[in-house]
């Protein structure tokens, strides 16, 4: 038997999608390159460990704090802690943000801002520092459910400044509290009025824009028994539901009564009386909120994106039931979404490009002080935080982000040699900390980093095959083969 020995070209490009890391022995021919066709995924298989299984779902990437964390006082009680976040420091992520002013300014403030781009800006730099840094990390990963469940596009210098105030006041405000409570918020944000068009929902010439997109998007679903007619008179009943444009309260929410069709109107099953006013917008939020239909709507979004794609119909049902008896209490409903019963169900979910930078900057400790280069990776790998511009956020399955991989690998082959500026890792530092360069030590070092000790063996004795072909080539030994060890197809899942 020949022994054929891949480059370092030749192995990453066996890495496509749905491509294998395939013994190298015997080997004959050009090696498979990346293929982007459609050619079914191909997941590792999940860790039987349900503490790693609960620390991917529920961070941008666990730390070895996490781990070692969550061993000492187990999985329920690590959960709890995470469903409370005010009770777990966060110094570090709360000083880096304190360079970031727009944050906390308020409205009339933001709204003298000569750049509002340097507004957006600030809004997406926060976004990467708390998914890369906080200790918060349920909070951050559920703020990320909700930023694409009430998706607004950061676009046009109204919304850049508007979309701060929303994730301040709707989306992080009450991620982690009652569903009622964020919709109520969501339709008094001048943000989403805008962006979806129902600042100019007049009496007599109503836009249906947002009243179809709360049907469809936010609460009931497409599919769940609302029609055409429903439509129109939601959007009847949201009339006069605007913005004020001048002034030192511009850019605030207003309810204009004159422009409002105070007829009777009827949404699904709820009757609304004439002359209802602004309570006509109350009552629909309040119906919505309630109607079983969006609950079970709400729950399958919500296992899809922390359980399964598959959506697992018995985690779906008891999430949905958890909606149901608690009214909409997020906590409640989060802690049947992360029980055992579903993380035992849990299959690979594959990252998005922020969960993969977000992942490899925790592991490594890299600390962020600059946003253009992290942004420019995030603009290449198409998921620049709060820039979808379609009102359903980015999408949530593989075969949408599978066909990215080059440019990861790319990514991971800058911030290996150290040219990524703002989020530096020093690799030939971290090996010299072992103190040993046998190949298969530095194999155990990216495993125990990346994977938790479970790199699959075919891709550990394909990285091992790379080093030992060459082992005096310190650059191959240190950088290549870290760069590679996060280009694995394994590590592109959690």
């Amino acid at each position: 038997m020949v022994v054929c020995k891949p480059t370092r070209r030749q192995m990453l490009a066996t890495m496509g999608v749905g491509g294998t890391l395939a013994a190298w022995s015997g080997c004959s021919g050009t090696m498979p390159g990346p293929d982007t066709t459609g050619q079914p995924l191909t997941p590792p298989e999940m860790p039987d460990d349900l503490d790693l299984r609960l620390l991917n779902r529920i961070t941008f990437g666990p730390t070895a704090d996490q781990f070692e964390e969550i061993a000492q006082i187990g999985y329920d009680a690590f959960l709890e802690e995470q469903l409370n976040p005010e009770r777990i420091a966060d110094t570090a992520t709360d000083d880096a943000l304190r360079s970031l002013p727009t944050l906390r300014q308020p409205l009339a403030e933001l709204a003298q801002a000569e750049e509002p781009d340097f507004v957006a800006e600030e809004l997406v730099l926060a976004r990467v520092i708390r998914a890369t840094q906080s200790n918060r990390q349920l909070l951050e990963r559920v703020v990320e459910f909700w930023t694409d469940h009430f998706n607004i596009y950061h676009a046009g210098d109204a919304i850049k400044i508007l979309k701060t105030i929303d994730d301040r006041e709707v989306i992080r405000a009450n991620a982690l509290g009652n569903f009622r409570d964020m919709l109520h918020a969501s339709s008094r944000s001048p943000a989403m009025l805008v962006y979806l068009d129902n600042a100019t929902n007049l009496a007599g010439a109503p836009n249906e824009n947002y009243a179809r997109e709360l049907l469809e998007l936010h609460t009931v679903g497409r599919n769940s028994g609302y029609v055409q007619e429903d439509v129109e008179e939601l959007a009847r009943a949201l009339t006069g539901w605007s913005v004020v444009q001048d002034g030192l309260a511009a850019g605030s929410f207003v309810f204009r009564a004159n422009l409002h069709d105070d007829g009777p109107k009827q949404v699904i099953d709820l009757s609304l009386p004439a002359s209802g006013g602004m309570d006509d917008g109350r009552m629909v939020f309040d119906y919505l909120a309630g109607l079983p239909q969006t609950a079970r709507f709400i729950a399958t979004k919500l296992v899809k994106h922390f359980v399964a794609e598959s959506a697992p119909q018995s985690v779906v049902d008891r999430v949905t039931d958890a909606f149901l008896t608690s009214d909409g209490d997020m906590k409640t409903i989060l802690r049947e979404v992360f029980a055992r019963e579903s993380m035992r169900l849990a299959e690979p979910k594959f990252k998005r490009p922020l969960h993969f930078i977000s992942d490899i900057i925790r592991r490594t400790g890299a600390r962020i002080d600059e946003s253009e280069e992290l942004g420019f990776w995030l603009y290449v790998l198409g998921h620049v935080p709060f820039l979808w511009p379609a009102p359903d956020g980015y999408p949530d399955v593989a075969e949408h982000w599978a066909p990215g991989l080059l440019n990861r690998w790319n990514f991971a082959t800058a911030y290996s040699f150290g040219d990524l500026v703002g989020a530096r890792f020093d690799v030939l530092a971290r090996v010299q900390r072992e103190g040993d360069y046998a190949p298969a030590a530095v194999v155990d070092l990216w495993d125990r980093m990346f994977f938790a000790g479970q790199m699959p063996r075919d891709e550990r004795a394909a990285l091992h095959a790379y080093i030992t072909d060459d082992p005096e080539d310190e650059g191959r030994l240190i950088y290549e083969s870290f760069a590679m060890a996060i280009s694995m197809p394994s590590f592109q899942w959690h």
